[in-house]
């Protein structure tokens, strides 16, 4: 009897601790660098990418400004994937979103936010699951992990780090 009892003890304790225990990270399949964003003037954009809008700025204006886009294939269906980066954002760095091209140009299907680090990580239904970093002001950094559910990408998975010494705060689920 007593062992029996040890027994469920042990495995009551190892199962919380278990079930407490958050799972890996996805593994990194490529960074998007920098180097893959390329110039794009808004005059020239393709059909379905939205603009932050400026107040009172003319259509010439507009015309004129300059956007960073990077892109991907999706490997399960081999449709092109825009990331556009705004030429607006604050100190977390510039807004990003996530365009997929269909039938009569790109569709929205993720809004990351203002931020500065993006991995395309392993698969996920299909698509590749995105990190994405982004700060805080004073040291505050967030990692999002997000995930194409439902036809958009949203965040399921955040990580708070403070300092550049990368404290560890906590880990929040966004979205069950």
């Amino acid at each position: 009897m007593k062992h029996t009892a040890w027994f469920y003890i042990f495995c009551f304790v190892a199962s919380t601790t278990i079930a407490a225990t958050e799972p890996p990270w996805p593994r990194e399949i490529r960074q998007i660098a920098m180097s893959d964003y390329k110039p794009v003037l808004v005059a020239n954009m393709p059909e379905g990418i939205s603009l932050y809008n400026h107040p009172n700025e003319t259509l010439a204006q507009r015309e004129k400004r300059i956007l960073h886009i990077a892109s991907f294939k999706i490997k399960s269906s081999s449709d092109d994937v825009l990331i556009v980066k705004a030429d607006e954002g604050g100190s977390a760095g510039a807004y990003q979103d996530i365009y997929r091209k269909q039938k009569g140009g790109y569709v929205c299907i993720g809004l990351l936010g203002a931020g500065f680090g993006i991995k395309l990580l392993t698969s996920y239904g299909g698509y590749p699951q995105i990190e994405y970093w982004s700060r805080g002001g004073g040291g505050n950094f967030t990692r999002e992990l997000f995930r194409f559910e439902h036809g958009k990408y949203k965040s399921i998975r955040g990580e708070d780090f403070r300092g550049y010494e990368g404290t560890y705060l906590r880990t929040q689920k966004t979205n069950e």
